[in-house]
């Protein structure tokens, strides 16, 4: 605030005041809010890969559940097979009559997982290959596959994804005999 010599006629001799901010302070409000803008977009931009992890661990785990569910409801062997180092991967049906694998379409075409992440690691599964039978009992490996072993840390079957900005991985796990899928 601004005081100065007194107009003519004013309550107070001797002083007047003219309403309005100074530079100082319209200064230091700019600046306080360039702070928080930088604080804020560094915090969003710092979370992002783990974000865009979190959604590619999520669409795995509903995938795998899909095809769990499709086993069941058609009373048919569903499978997904997932490459290492990939950025997909294909979720298929079996042919009873042929007992060939043929691989889903329409809606039920998985969609590519988002960018920067891939599947790291499916050591766990044979082949990389994840099978549910028509009573959504786990399977792996090629053909009919055999029952999922548990063979990864804590007796799960684990598919690894990593975000390749951060570094950091997620995971979803298959439990052998149930097939229940959780992820981390």
């Amino acid at each position: 605030m601004f005081s100065g010599p007194a107009k003519a006629g004013s309550e107070n001799p001797g002083f007047c005041t003219l309403k309005g901010f100074t530079l100082i302070e319209l200064l230091a409000t700019i600046g306080l809010v360039l702070v928080l803008a930088l604080i804020v977009y560094s915090t969003f931009y710092a979370t992002s890969p783990s974000i865009v992890l979190r959604a590619a661990v999520e669409q795995v785990a509903g995938d795998v559940r899909l095809a769990q569910d499709l086993a069941i409801s058609e009373r048919a062997r569903y499978r997904i097979t997932f490459s290492a180092g990939s950025s997909s991967y294909i979720l298929g049906k079996r042919d009873p009559s042929t007992g060939t694998w043929g691989a889903a379409t329409g809606t039920q075409t998985p969609s590519p997982l988002p960018d920067d992440v891939l599947v790291q690691s499916v050591a766990d599964l044979t082949d990389g290959i994840l099978i549910f039978n028509s009573l959504g009992a786990p399977y792996e490996g090629t053909g009919a596959g055999v029952p999922l072993s548990g063979s990864g840390v804590g007796g799960l079957d684990h598919i690894v994804l990593r975000n390749s900005k951060s570094g950091r991985t997620g995971d979803v796990t298959v439990s052998p005999g149930t097939g229940r899928v959780d992820r981390n």
